[in-house]
């Protein structure tokens, strides 16, 4: 049996392709959305650190995650209920214009770290921004760990990778042009006399 294909117009083919489109998009963001995390409460009170929902969230929510979630999370940082209350009303009665004009959030929480009406509400936000969204960063430290012991460096002393682990981190260009300050060289120089005279011993 012979199998008949009839040619499609301009117009037919602009239809099919938009209605493969579509069904492919949808089929694609049912996959994402069903990947994300969007249920999760702790992501979900992320929200409080946007300035500009500070008037829609209630304290009755605010002391819930902190003493049900950053209470377990971060036990150091002993916040206390009732000057958080004083401190978060304080927070949404003051004018915005009398808040820092920052745009990042990190530097705004910091700014009003500064204030002395403000003691506990910027660890408690601090602590919420320190949550990583992702295992990025940390696959990212795996990855330079993997290039810093290699095969015939696997005898390295565990002090010795971390600090070539923390130049890494801390200086992302090439090893070639940077240029250690006064202060460094000088630090490095005494942390050698150390290390040697350690040895003596």
């Amino acid at each position: 049996m012979q199998l008949c294909i009839k040619p499609i117009d301009i117009r037919q083919g602009h239809f099919f392709k938009q209605f493969v489109s579509k069904g492919f998009t949808s089929h694609h963001n049912n996959i994402l959305w069903g990947q994300f995390p969007i249920d999760n409460q702790t992501i979900n009170w992320h929200s409080i650190l946007d300035t500009c929902l500070d008037l829609q969230c209630s304290v009755k929510h605010l002391f819930y995650f902190t003493v049900e979630r950053l209470g377990a999370l971060f036990p150091q940082l002993r916040l206390k209920e009732d000057k958080m209350r004083e401190e978060f009303t304080d927070y949404q009665v003051t004018d915005s214009k009398q808040l820092p004009q920052e745009e990042r959030i990190d530097r705004f929480w910091g700014l009003v770290g500064k204030d002395m009406r403000f003691s506990e509400l910027p660890k408690l936000m601090k602590a919420l921004l320190c949550i990583p969204h992702s295992n990025a960063s940390s696959e990212r430290v795996f990855s330079m760990v993997r290039k810093i012991v290699t095969e015939n460096r696997m005898t390295l002393d565990n002090r010795t990778v971390c600090a070539l682990l923390s130049c890494k981190i801390n200086h992302s260009g090439p090893a070639h042009k940077y240029t250690p300050s006064k202060t460094v060289l000088k630090n490095a120089k005494s942390a050698t006399n150390l290390y040697n005279n350690s040895l003596k011993e």
